[in-house]
């Protein structure tokens, strides 16, 4: 028998458990339901809860139909920097270079501020980026006082412009040209996979908004909450929607549905009618949402609260013992009730109640199939946070939320940026990955004048000879673990945490400039040896971040 008579006999299997279920639907009624049926469908086609039996077969997928790629003109020879500016291009620095020069003047910095330039504001984003991996700031780079002046009047939008009655979200009116800019650039520059995750993100703020939420099981507790559509597998963060409260961007075609089925909606709304499967925890998944997708071409599955509507009452009130699970179907949707520890309820359009056997610490456990997948694709946004916690941009210090919220896309758009790479064949970790970044930066767009001035100047001071000494680089594997050092050399050694087991060892090495015999000395380095001129020697830790 070969695969298309396998799936014909499958199929053939299940619209005989839908006859028993009391349904009118069929797998070839919901493979040809319209893809612009929209809210207002009917969805009273089918409304009987059945029991399934153990041997019962999983209902078939809708066929995916898009093709996942990546969208962007990439050639072999692209570099780092390419792949970052196919986000922040020269548009949107334009515009940002623009607002902060305005903002500035309007608020009449006095004689010390000059405008910035675009290449000055990449060496400020670059120098920030690398702020996310060591806290060393590089005077030769950009002055301290230069530095912060840029910071203190970062601007994003114009304020005499603002108008509230028609702004489409007058709380995010700060941070929305860039917003709005990076959400469509992530959505044009991949075609995502089949397997795809929504979930909430929460940025830490403790200053003073209204739209503040608390997450208890968070890592942050308190902050700005976002809801994200990721690629389940590489993490791409392909849509995304900043919550204000009542003023939250949701699409008006979905206003009469719930709140939280209106985030999906507006989410999923360009990638609907296509075949994607969806994972989503209990904060989202009701039965009405997954029959609203069906007639969409879209199958979810995922954790559910018994407390919703619809869910049948024989199963909320059945008691099971460890291990034991009770499945009910209507149509094309399954709920699932299982307990391990505790009691889990889940809801699926493509699993029935199979469960399959795993390996976990040396044990062999049996467990329903929609909880495996579930655990496998719904990772994406996790994988996000885990990766922005490890080298974070925004400072936990800070009171202006659209400053905030403007760095935290800055690393959205560089882990993006570095999921692109991965995709056209790029091998670097995320950590080298913002490295070689930040020294791209360095060499395409600094300037002598950007320099902190101080003596007397060099007449060689390239970019070049700037990025050269000031940069990690991974120590050589010796069998004695000898480090490189020698005359006016800086050596410095630090381990990069990069995941829970495992991390990452750099070397820092810093050529004394020829004028002084002084180092640069790093904050928060474990210094191994310092070889001065003179020929003394000393161990210790540096502390402090400055150019001495």
């Amino acid at each position: 028998m070969d695969s298309h008579e396998e799936a014909s006999s499958s199929e053939s299997d299940y619209e005989e458990i839908l006859q028993e279920s009391g349904s009118d639907t069929s797998v070839e009624s919901f493979s040809n339901s319209s893809s612009n049926s929209g809210v207002s469908a009917d969805l009273s086609l089918v409304r009987n809860w059945c029991e399934l039996q153990p041997d019962a077969p999983a209902p078939p997928a809708f066929p995916f139909t898009a093709v996942p790629a990546v969208n962007l003109d990439t050639t072999d020879e692209w570099s780092i920097l390419q792949y970052f500016e196919a986000f922040l291009d020269d548009g949107l620095i334009t515009h940002i270079v623009n607002e902060t020069n305005r903002y500035a003047d309007q608020k009449k910095r006095g004689k010390n501020w000059f405008p910035v330039t675009s290449a000055e504001m990449r060496v400020f984003l670059g120098l920030t980026i690398l702020q996310s991996v060591v806290t060393p700031f590089f005077s030769q780079c950009l002055s301290n006082k230069r530095f912060e002046a840029i910071h203190q009047n970062l601007h994003f939008s114009n304020n005499d412009e603002f108008d509230e009655a028609s702004h489409p979200n007058p709380k995010l009116n700060k941070i929305w040209p860039v917003y709005d800019c990076l959400v469509t650039k992530f959505r044009e520059a991949i075609t995502p996979e089949k397997y795809i995750a929504i979930d909430e993100s929460l940025l830490l703020y403790k200053g003073r908004l209204g739209w503040i939420q608390y997450i208890p099981l968070k890592r942050a507790r308190f902050g700005i909450k976002t809801y994200m559509l990721c690629e389940s597998k590489s993490g791409y963060v392909w849509n995304f929607i900043i919550y204000t409260g009542k003023q939250t961007n949701l699409d008006a075609d979905y206003k009469d549905l719930p709140v939280s089925s209106q985030v999906v909606m507006t989410l999923l709304k360009p990638l609907l009618s296509l075949g994607y499967t969806l994972t989503m925890d209990n904060f989202y998944n009701s039965p009405q949402l997954a029959d609203l997708l069906l007639t969409h071409k879209t199958d979810v599955y995922g954790t559910l609260k018994l407390s919703r509507k619809e869910v049948p009452n024989e199963l909320k009130s059945k008691k099971l013992k460890k291990g034991e699970t009770a499945p009910y179907q209507r149509g094309k949707v399954t709920i699932l009730k299982w307990k391990d520890k505790k009691e889990i309820a889940l809801i699926s359009t493509v699993h029935s109640n199979t469960c399959v056997e795993i390996e976990k610490r040396g044990e062999t456990k049996v467990k329903p199939k929609v909880v495996v997948d579930y655990n496998d694709t719904m990772g994406g946004v996790d994988r996000v946070d885990q990766h922005l916690a490890d080298y974070s941009l925004p400072r936990k210090r800070g009171k202006k939320y659209y400053k905030k919220l403007f760095f935290h896309l800055l690393d959205l758009a560089l882990w993006n940026s570095f999921i692109v790479y991965r995709k056209c064949g790029g091998n670097k970790s995320a950590l080298v990955y913002r490295m070689d970044l930040i020294q791209q930066i360095m060499e395409k767009y600094h300037q002598t004048e950007f320099s902190c001035r101080r003596g007397r100047p060099s007449a060689n001071l390239t970019p070049l000879r700037l990025t050269g000494r000031h940069f990690p680089e991974y120590i050589p594997a010796t069998e004695k673990k000898k480090t490189q050092h020698g005359n006016a050399e800086y050596v410095a050694e630090f381990v990069m945490p990069v995941g829970k087991k495992s991390a990452e060892k750099l070397a820092i090495t810093a050529q004394i400039p020829e004028l002084t015999r002084h180092p640069i000395i790093f904050s928060h380095v474990n210094v191994k040896h310092v070889d001065f001129h003179d020929g003394v020697k000393s161990h210790g830790v540096a502390t402090k971040s400055s150019y001495i």
